[in-house]
């Protein structure tokens, strides 16, 4: 997530600044026999735990590595899922604030509450519709998490890696349904924004012992058994070459035609003789023009004047063509 939410669409919080990060099971019904802390700490708890399912690549980063054999989901009813989750938590949290004493407490409580009202206010906008782009994405992202952010100190360390490989092409598939689903909404990133994202999907296409997925496999602890470092690398070579470049190929092929078709080669000077001559950008009458502009002042500026200035005209405004 990360698409992420990305993930651009995610709850950006560590929450090992709140008061405690327990990793424990689902919330239980705020008790009564429960002091208000309690609930608190059992609220913290389980959302910390649920960030940490949600995004198993944030956790890796995070340096919990529970679910280092996971990759995050970009399918469109998970993001739909973590709204509802996330509206969930929000609505514990603002009933359990007002009778918060702890000042402490109560900080972290209303660090949270902003942090998923963020989360729920941005989720309206559908930004999970936009998972690659020239700066962030699965294109990037992994070679990041796997060289940077997991550990290998152990056999098992390294089996739940190559398990991370096999799960890539669910989530390149996940991800090309959702840009599929983003094209039909008109929801799509500005050409600039997907300028040599393409090039940086080829890059990735190496020989196996070149790849930068490969490069845990090419030195292993003295915790790890030589007999098993040899399947270990057998494995890995055959989870990436047959599972994530294949992969990473289909979504740079899917990228370069979805680049093509919505435009790469327009230059600058076709994009403003577009704006210049298609007739979506006009008026057809001066009278249409005036009554938008005095839509737009009258009911969209004017009542925001208040937010910025103390003292507002009261004399109306005048429209003159």
């Amino acid at each position: 997530m990360n698409p992420y939410f990305s993930a651009s669409c995610w709850i950006f919080i560590l929450a090992t600044s709140l008061t405690r990060c327990l990793y424990g099971e689902s919330l239980p019904e705020k008790s009564t026999k429960n002091t208000e802390k309690e609930n608190v700490e059992a609220l913290f708890s389980e959302f910390w735990t649920w960030r940490l399912q949600q995004s198993p690549e944030f956790a890796s980063e995070v340096g919990n590595h529970t679910f280092d054999d996971r990759l995050d989901s970009y399918a469109l009813e998970v993001f739909r899922k973590r709204m509802t989750d996330a509206e969930r938590f929000l609505q514990i949290a603002h009933e359990l604030l007002p009778n918060l004493e702890d000042g402490t407490y109560r900080s972290n409580l209303e660090l949270l509450i902003s942090e998923l009202q963020l989360f729920v206010d941005g989720m309206k906008f559908s930004g999970y519709f936009f998972p690659v782009n020239r700066l962030e994405g699965v294109q990037r992202n992994l070679v990041i998490t796997v060289n940077s952010a997991m550990k290998f100190d152990t056999t098992e360390d390294f089996r739940k890696l190559i398990s991370r490989y096999r799960a890539f092409p669910k989530q390149a598939e996940e991800i090309i349904e959702l840009m599929k689903e983003g094209i039909r909404q008109g929801r799509t990133n500005h050409a600039v924004s997907m300028k040599h994202v393409v090039e940086q999907f080829a890059l990735l296409q190496k020989p196996v012992e070149l790849s930068p997925f490969f490069k845990p496999f090419l030195s292993f602890p003295e915790s790890v058994p030589s007999t098993e470092q040899e399947t270990l690398k057998s494995e890995a070579k055959q989870a990436i070459e047959k599972d994530l470049l294949p992969a990473f190929k289909k979504l740079e092929t899917f990228i370069e035609k979805l680049i093509k078709v919505l435009g790469k080669n327009s230059s600058r000077s076709d994009f403003f003789q577009n704006l210049r001559s298609d007739p979506r950008f006009f008026f057809k009458t001066k009278e249409d023009l005036l009554n938008a502009y005095k839509d737009t002042v009258d009911n969209i500026i004017r009542p925001k004047l208040p937010l910025v200035f103390k003292n507002i005209p009261k004399a109306k405004l005048m429209y003159v063509l």
